[in-house]
């Protein structure tokens, strides 16, 4: 896949409804997707652009989506050519906006009928679910998108918390 770093991804996997294979889909489909994510991305500030690439491999449909971040402003140097050849490089302080780049993953296995979803934050990632079970199921609902389980509880009160768990004994 394109845009891989050595950093380690952080994936959220979600069950589907049944194990029941893939409807087939067209190109135009996955197309229609990427416009409705970018309009997604717009209403929160990011970009309006979104590509989705498919890649199939080791029996997985992998979905590389591309969109913007919200835009950065940072300062900066601004190096200016003059239009005299004999004159030298003229250097302001400046500030530069740009829009970094973000590139998400999501994968489905068909072994296991799960959506393996990673994405910047929580609505992104409902998005994709949403926009995933449509384009694979016909289905929106398709993967069950619940909370995230927190660790507040064993954060607060230590081994207190698994106390009333059978085979746990320390923490």
């Amino acid at each position: 896949l394109q845009g891989r770093s050595s950093r380690a991804r952080s994936f959220r996997e979600l069950p589907g409804r049944v194990h029941v294979p893939v409807r087939r889909f067209e190109h135009g489909e996955l197309d229609q997707v990427a416009d409705e994510l970018g309009l997604d991305f717009q209403a929160r500030g990011r970009s309006r652009h979104c590509r989705i690439e498919m890649i199939t491999e080791h029996r997985t449909l992998s979905f590389q989506i591309t969109h913007g971040r919200p835009t950065r402003q940072e300062n900066s140097i601004v190096e200016e050519t003059p239009q005299d050849p004999d004159r030298p490089f003229l250097l302001h302080e400046g500030q530069t906006t740009y829009r970094p780049q973000q590139v998400d993953l999501v994968i489905y296995d068909p072994r296991t009928g799960h959506l393996k979803v990673q994405g910047r934050d929580a609505t992104t990632m409902q998005q994709y679910a949403r926009a995933f079970g449509q384009l694979l199921f016909r289905d929106p609902d398709w993967f069950r998108v619940g909370q995230v389980i927190s660790l507040g509880p064993l954060a607060e009160l230590g081994a207190l918390a698994l106390r009333p768990t059978p085979g746990i004994r320390s923490v």
